[in-house]
């Protein structure tokens, strides 16, 4: 497993060369295509909770990865392709752990009067400590249930500073829509964050994650399938390995509905909307034996997150 990492990390120290070898093709209609992209956004259907949405999907994959951005270049909306593509996200606060470890923001999206929550993933050796220990701890708002240890203390450490974040634009935007969504690490605190949803009231949000880990047992699954009635929207890339972490042996389980991308990630390829009650559906991702494709777990809806995430991590 930690040749996976080790590979994955290897990647992303070298985005800058990549970035710098790499043209950045544009072309005379780059105004056009900008417009045409906002125009697409009609498509999105703010009612969209419990059906799987190709266009919304890429559009919270490209809120991910702005999350992995310099705080600045997420308040000003600066994070490349992904920004370029969906403008009109205002008031946006980073929402950082105080060892800075974890990260994410909250926004409003005006073109869909929208209330934005994204969490980034994984980036250093760190956190991939964090996320491979596979002790789990009680979780204390349901009975039994039982949750990955290192990721329930990750989400502590950004509780506070979410919950003064999300009120302030709610007092703002009252009857907005919540979206919420992560990637990898950031998949896993986006489940924390709904169930600190569900204990506030909010069990209406259209939540989608990409490529992410297993967070505990089959009580906390239980409880979330019974509070958000099939509301998650898993997507999961081919041979991506951290969806299969931690291992099904060691008690861990997921919940449904999970999206099943086989060959290519891209809204236009096909895709497999797995089974609604079963969360580890055996002909869906489930159906590898080997799971090491590191590159799958950089590719979702489309998007390059090592060429995105370079360009505005410097």
């Amino acid at each position: 497993m930690m040749n996976k990492v080790l590979v994955f990390l290897a990647i992303l120290v070298l985005i800058q060369g990549y970035q710098l070898t790499r043209e950045v093709k544009k072309t005379v209609n780059d105004q056009e295509i900008i417009i045409q992209d906002i125009q697409n956004q009609e498509k999105i259907v703010k009612d969209v909770a419990n059906e799987y949405d190709q266009e919304t999907g890429r559009m919270l994959a490209a809120f991910t990865q702005a999350a992995y951005c310099l705080p600045k270049k997420i308040t000003k909306w600066k994070c490349g392709n992904p920004c370029k593509k969906y403008q009109g996200m205002q008031e946006i606060t980073v929402i950082q752990s105080a060892n800075k470890v974890n990260k994410g923001f909250i926004g409003y999206y005006e073109p869909l009067d929208a209330i934005v929550i994204s969490w980034k993933g994984t980036l250093k050796i760190r956190q991939w400590m964090e996320d491979l220990n596979y002790f789990k701890t009680d979780y204390p708002y349901c009975d039994g249930c039982k949750v990955h240890r290192g990721f329930w203390m990750g989400w502590q450490g950004l509780q506070n500073y979410f919950w003064v974040a999300f009120k302030k634009l709610r007092e703002a935007h009252p009857e907005s829509r919540i979206y919420l969504t992560g990637h990898s690490l950031g998949a896993a605190l986006s489940v924390f964050n709904a169930m600190d949803l569900i204990q506030h009231g909010y069990t209406d949000f259209v939540w989608y994650n990409f490529g992410q880990p297993r967070i505990g047992n089959q009580a906390v699954i239980d409880y979330i399938s019974e509070n958000l009635s099939n509301q998650l929207m898993r997507v999961t890339h081919g041979r991506d390995p951290v969806p299969h972490l931690p291992p099904k042996d060691f008690g861990f389980s997921h919940p449904s509905q999970e999206i099943f991308y086989d060959k290519g990630s891209s809204p236009e390829k096909s895709h497999t909307l797995c089974s609604k009650t079963n969360g580890e559906d055996p002909e869906c991702s489930n159906k590898y034996v080997f799971t090491t494709s590191v590159v799958d777990h950089v590719f979702y809806e489309g998007w390059d997150y090592v060429y995105n995430i370079g360009l505005c991590i410097i």
